[in-house]
């Protein structure tokens, strides 16, 4: 085979995964590489999103990163909330109590500032032990010798060798699928999450929700304002922003033939969030993003000789009742990858 340059350990993907995979095996003095798809970190990542971190959790990002909350996550959750919505009729249940079990803390968080703080510090890890970061590279499968995995190829650069290849590459994952890990295909082993970034003006949040600055709350959507469509709605307060929007079973939008945008809209313009909208809202992001159903499709054993997978690629994703968490899990697993 054809020489390539190697590294003892490739990450693909920068997220909290790929972040925390990255940083345990620097720490290790591991020569670690991290190749990033987006132009920078956090410009391909969509998410909710909450960030745990569980007492019963090997590993935390504030573990690896002890200045992640201050500098780079937005307020924490310290109120949770449920509203079952039929018609006008609102019927809203305190879930703090089942929040907080086993939690240390829970933040809000914007991905694109999270991710970008997260890549400068693994760059600057990786550099220590001879790698570092590249952004704007996208691996695009698995180079094989012999027909074992020995490295990655890529769009932009030359294929790269590897003695350990972490795969944070997210739920559309190409190296789980071309090693054969990953063949998810039917629409019930999906979600499809729709999210809002509504601006709010300066003080408004603390205002409108009647926290301090280090509070914030979350809220959770149910009821017959989301048509028959099998999930829900979910609204987390940010510094001077709210985090909106839906997530649905694939297949029950695709039975009922939703258009998600209508359903987020939905959400958006019923009289519960006017009290918090105050009539008019302006969106600065909007995206969309698929989730694994880990009940589903979370893989037993996500590893293939040197390649492994963590987060969205593995289908670590765990869902507990109304509370969806899967940054913290893709977290442990990135972390635990030097360990395997």
């Amino acid at each position: 085979m054809t020489e390539h340059e190697h590294y003892e350990a490739v990450v693909v993907g920068a997220g909290p995964g790929g972040a925390a995979a990255a940083a345990a095996l620097a720490q290790n003095g591991v020569e670690t590489l991290v190749l990033e798809r987006g132009v920078e970190a956090g410009s391909k990542n969509v998410s909710g999103g909450l960030l745990y971190a569980e007492e019963s959790a090997p590993y935390t990002l504030d573990s690896l990163f002890p200045g992640v909350r201050e500098a780079a996550t937005e307020r924490p959750v310290t109120d949770n909330y449920i509203h079952n919505v039929a018609g006008d009729t609102v019927k809203t249940f305190d879930l703090t109590d089942i929040h907080d079990h086993d939690t240390v803390w829970s933040d809000a968080v914007l991905r694109r500032r999270m991710d970008a703080y997260l890549a400068e510090e693994v760059h600057e890890m990786a550099r220590e032990t001879g790698g570092g970061l590249l952004t704007d590279v996208r691996v695009n499968g698995l180079l094989r010798d012999g027909g074992e995995i020995v490295g990655v190829t890529c769009d932009e650069i030359d294929p790269i060798e590897a003695d350990l290849i972490v795969a944070a590459d997210g739920v559309n994952s190409e190296l789980a699928r071309d090693a054969g890990l990953m063949d998810w295909e039917e629409p019930e082993e999906w979600f499809q999450g729709v999210k809002a970034v509504v601006e709010m003006p300066e003080g408004a949040v603390e205002e409108r929700f009647d926290i301090g600055p280090e509070e914030g709350e979350a809220h959770l959507f149910s009821g017959d304002l989301f048509e028959g469509a099998r999930g829900g709605g979910f609204l987390y307060t940010n510094e001077d922003s709210l985090s909106i929007g839906t997530v649905f079973h694939l297949d029950s939008i695709a039975e009922g033939e939703y258009e998600p945008h209508e359903l987020l809209d939905n959400l958006l313009t019923h009289p519960l969030l006017d009290q918090w909208l105050d009539g008019e809202y302006t969106e600065v992001e909007y995206s969309a993003k698929l989730v694994p159903d880990s009940k589903k499709v979370a893989h037993p054993s996500p590893h293939s000789g040197r390649l492994c997978l963590v987060g969205d690629a593995a289908g670590q994703m765990q869902a507990q009742g109304p509370i969806i968490k899967g940054m913290n899990h893709a977290i442990s697993a990135g972390d635990s990858s030097p360990r395997r």
